[in-house]
């Protein structure tokens, strides 16, 4: 309480020096002296430190279970088929109020293909349903061409896009 009415009387510069000095903890003058220990201490540290020794020499006892097939099959993994990715292009710019990204492209691209955008925290799988290049509506792009197209998500400069098939 007194700090505080301390604090709104003065600057704070003032107040963090006068602070500064002050002991946190209220201390036992008389041990705070160098090389004063109590002897008690020092006995009750080494009952423990003979303590913990023989407690990290005995032994443990482990018992390990044998491995019954007939009580525990091993199960087959069931693969499902997952579409191969392919990279095809790079996320060049992104416009925000559009929601449309300009993709550089590696590979080719048509119309209804799913694609998958991926970077940062953002990964989804979308169709392409609109391609433009120079405002002019496409339905197929070719390799090293910019391509506008409509995203879903908001996504960024650097992200990759992959065709899946």
């Amino acid at each position: 309480m007194y700090a505080y009415i301390f604090y709104n009387r003065i600057n704070k510069r003032s107040f963090f020096k006068f602070f500064k000095y002050m002991p946190l903890k209220k201390t036992n003058k008389k041990n705070e002296k160098k090389g004063v220990t109590s002897k008690k201490k020092n006995t009750v540290t080494k009952e423990n430190n003979k303590k913990k020794a023989s407690v990290k020499s005995s032994p443990r006892k482990t018992t390990k279970k044998a491995f019954n097939k007939k009580t525990s099959p091993l199960k087959k993994s069931v693969s499902k088929k997952t579409p191969q990715e392919k990279l095809i292009g790079k996320v060049v710019h992104y416009f925000g109020k559009a929601k449309v990204a300009v993709v550089k492209l590696k590979a080719p691209l048509a119309l209804d293909e799913k694609i998958r955008i991926k970077g940062g925290e953002t990964d989804f799988q979308q169709k392409v349903k609109s391609m433009e290049i120079d405002k002019k509506k496409i339905k197929k792009a070719k390799a090293r061409q910019e391509v506008g197209m409509k995203v879903n998500k908001k996504v960024r400069e650097g992200y990759k896009v992959f065709k899946l098939s």
